[in-house]
């Protein structure tokens, strides 16, 4: 592995796009050891610091045999003061998120540019981080759909293991579903979505105090009621297939290990590993399928008849009180 700079960057088959350091590695963990194992050559960019993290992150991809390029852009809590609160970076939004949304277009396309990637990974902003929200934009807004190129929009790891979670992100976007897959699975009702949500160990650790979490939960809830109407066929947003990868026993026990490789820093993120596998195996299951996946949404060609190809979150104010 190197940890190239930007300039420095030459032809690669694979460009994965990870917010912050263990975002990619947590939500394509299969994907990328089946590159490896085929000898594809893989960049992974980290995008928004993450300093403490960068360590682990490197040993990681480094044993994934991919190149790993930091490139330090501010998180939102170090950019805006109003995203100090985790309740705003995951259901508000902000003025200044223009000018962070037009440096993360001219970065995905510069990186689209020297790469020459056939294969983009983004991710779809399960969980509602303004950070993963902004670079899913940026990443739909720039890479072209056609022969030359796969873009693919990797669901956010623990996020995507809330019930639900991953129905009211496409929602949010308005997707338009192919006829044959629109029954996505993952149905919930409003209380376990937000029970699930609320408690899951990346939120509860910064939710201080009853107020705040009262205040994020208020908001969970907005958001589930705002996306429900959500109809797969009549939608204008992007159109995407899913793609659901299937894992053996042995790629599942090489997954494990690498997750486990990242220490106690992603813990934090995910809870145990054990209850991260619980989680995915529930997940799983909620899907009908008898085995651990990983899913992935593939981006269509829009139809002739589409005014609109790409959608922000229309529902969310621009600021959250």
């Amino acid at each position: 592995m190197s940890r190239p700079q930007l300039e420095e960057l030459s032809r690669y088959d694979v460009l994965w796009l990870s917010p912050h350091p263990f975002d990619a590695l947590l939500s394509g963990t299969a994907r990328l050891l089946r590159g490896h194992a085929q000898r594809l050559r893989t960049l992974v960019v980290t995008v928004f610091s993450g300093d403490r993290d960068a360590a682990a992150a490197d040993a990681a991809i480094e044993r994934l045999g991919a190149d790993h390029l930091v490139l330090g852009l501010d998180a939102a809590h170090r950019r805006q003061r109003a995203y100090a609160s985790f309740t705003t970076r995951a259901f508000g939004g902000h003025e200044s998120d223009a000018a962070c949304h037009d440096a993360l277009c001219r970065l995905a396309e510069d990186l689209g540019h020297r790469t020459k990637a056939h294969d983009v990974y983004a991710p779809l902003g399960v969980g509602g981080n303004i950070d993963h929200r902004l670079l899913h934009e940026a990443s739909a807004r720039v890479f072209p759909v056609g022969p030359r190129q796969n873009v693919f929009f990797y669901e956010d790891r623990p996020y995507c293991f809330v019930p639900g979670a991953v129905r009211l992100r496409l929602g949010q976007l308005a997707i338009r579903l192919p006829p044959a897959s629109t029954d996505i699975g993952d149905r919930s009702w409003i209380l376990r979505h937000a029970w699930a949500f609320m408690t899951t160990p990346v939120v509860r650790t910064n939710l201080p105090g009853v107020r705040e979490r009262l205040r994020c939960l208020w908001f969970a809830t907005r958001a589930w009621q705002r996306a429900r109407g959500w109809q797969p066929r009549k939608a204008f947003g992007l159109r995407l297939q899913p793609v659901i990868d299937p894992l053996d026993d042995a790629l599942l026990q090489t997954m494990q290990e690498t997750i486990a490789g990242l220490g106690p820093a992603v813990t934090r993120l995910t809870g145990p590993l054990s209850n991260q596998m619980r989680a995915a195996a529930a997940y799983a299951r909620r899907l009908r399928r008898s085995g651990p996946i990983e899913r992935y949404w593939l981006r269509l060609p829009p139809l002739e008849n589409d005014a609109v190809t790409s959608l922000t979150d229309p529902e969310l104010p621009p600021s959250l009180p």
